[in-house]
């Protein structure tokens, strides 16, 4: 067995920002995690118009125009944007979209809970201090405005530390272990035909429901790509999303979905 070799190198923000703005929709919208079981895009989400307020963030509005146009307003500034949108279960919604025009370039994934009147935001930008193409965000947690709701917002969370799960892609192929390691961390064993890799990297964890939960990390140890996931505990499955300049130094920023099972905390797969 092999080790991946290092694909990636340090970029500048101006060949970041130079990618970012020759992408299309059509390009970086699809990548190749896109697999079985990949959720459908969710025509339900066509004509819902939402208000998001927040204690520590600027209240903004999102209005779903089609299955991939998406106009929201923040302040003064009003966008147009693609966007990936997927329904996670009844009423509980996972927003992916780049923020057209933005320097450096932007982007934000919502998980939006029409249950209970909640909202998670999180804003992410290529630039982190350590390399132009690894991606920083930052959490927010708010409400719809509007509902009837006293729900404790989503929060930061402990509570899938010691889990393992095995992510599958696609059928009969392409399987990922997740270790949830830490608070703050998680480690990945993945291996491909006669290539393997496993490295940890950081990582946030919020709960959404007792059973959703929303698992961030940036692949640190990689090519500084931020990945997110929205995992169901109780059918394990999850939605997800990536954003960043990926091995092949292209720009990317599109959804995903996998099928899981449980496993144990050994770093390697098939347990």
């Amino acid at each position: 067995m092999e080790r991946m070799v290092r694909r990636w190198r340090s970029i500048s923000g101006e060949e970041v920002q130079k990618k970012f703005e020759e992408s299309t929709p059509e390009q970086y919208g699809s990548g190749g995690l896109q697999g079985d079981y990949m959720p459908a895009y969710s025509e339900k989400l066509i004509g819902k118009i939402f208000d998001f307020t927040f204690d520590d963030y600027e209240t903004c509005s999102y209005c779903f125009t089609g299955l991939h146009e998406l106009t929201w307003r923040q302040g003064a500034e009003c966008h147009e944007e693609y966007y990936q949108g997927h329904e996670a279960e009844e009423g509980i919604w996972f927003v992916h979209h780049v923020i057209k025009g933005s320097c450096p370039p932007q982007a934000r994934t919502l998980v939006i809970d029409e249950n209970t009147g909640l909202v998670t935001l999180i804003h992410a930008q290529f630039g982190n201090g350590c390399e132009a193409r690894e991606v920083a965000r930052t959490f927010h947690f708010g409400r719809i405005a509007g509902a009837d709701s006293t729900a404790k917002l989503h929060h930061f969370t402990d509570e899938l530390v010691g889990v393992a799960i095995q992510w599958t892609y696609f059928k009969d192929r392409m399987a990922i272990k997740h270790i949830y390691s830490s608070e703050y961390y998680y480690t990945y064993v993945m291996q491909l035909k006669d290539l393997c890799w496993m490295a940890s990297n950081p990582a946030d964890f919020v709960k959404i429901s007792d059973h959703l939960y929303l698992f961030s990390f940036l692949e640190e140890r990689q090519a500084g790509t931020q990945a997110v996931f929205l995992i169901n505990m109780d059918t394990l499955h999850d939605v997800g999303s990536f954003l960043g300049i990926n091995s092949e130094e292209q720009f990317e920023s599109y959804t995903i979905g996998a099928k899981g099972e449980r496993s144990t905390m050994e770093t390697y797969i098939g347990q």
